[in-house]
């Protein structure tokens, strides 16, 4: 296991060193169950491979509110792969790993004590595991040369682990647009 672990990093060493980097940044739509609104900030690396292929590796902030239930912070890195055509149009697929932290939503919460005595509790859970895959279909606006701008939609979907003591799974709708900038290695 060791040994294929070590190839994987020898063959993204190897090949980052013949590819014309992207700094991405990029915002949007973050809709936990696709009607809980939220956003997303992203800020990604972009290793390209030709005109057709690249290696995104990132990470991604976000905050969605589920109404009358509770909000929630996370942070997730994310790589994977990029495909993109002549015309604009590109494919994605991502995995990742981060953490998302949940906050009740409610003016109180109280809690019972071993002796009977009710004081006032905690409204955020503890941080949760936040493993995830995503899909992604986009278009890059601009001529040939200089396809800066990017719209794109990503559904995610990832689990919540141990979320009061079970694993959850959720789906979220991403919709959003990302500005590239040239990276130059000295």
């Amino acid at each position: 296991m060791k040994r294929i672990h070590i190839i994987i990093i020898a063959l993204f060493i190897s090949l980052s060193a013949w590819s014309q980097d992207r700094l991405n940044l990029g915002a949007g739509y973050f809709g936990h169950f696709i009607t809980h609104p939220g956003i997303v900030v992203q800020a990604e690396r972009e290793f390209a491979y030709g005109t057709k292929a690249s290696l995104p590796m990132g990470v991604n902030l976000g905050f969605y509110a589920h109404p009358r239930n509770h909000y929630g912070l996370f942070m997730d890195l994310q790589t994977g792969f990029r495909y993109y055509t002549p015309s604009g149009i590109f494919l994605e697929e991502m995995v990742g790993v981060g953490i998302l932290q949940s906050f009740l939503h409610s003016d109180a919460v109280y809690t019972v004590s071993e002796e009977g005595e009710v004081g006032e509790g905690s409204r955020s859970y503890a941080p949760d595991f936040m493993p995830s895959v995503q899909l992604g279909l986009g278009y890059r606006f601009g001529d040939e040369e200089a396809r800066r701008s990017m719209i794109w939609l990503r559904p995610k979907f990832y689990f919540q682990l141990p979320h009061k003591g079970l694993t959850t799974y959720h789906l979220a709708v991403q919709l959003g647009y990302t500005y590239s900038i040239p990276w130059h290695r000295d």
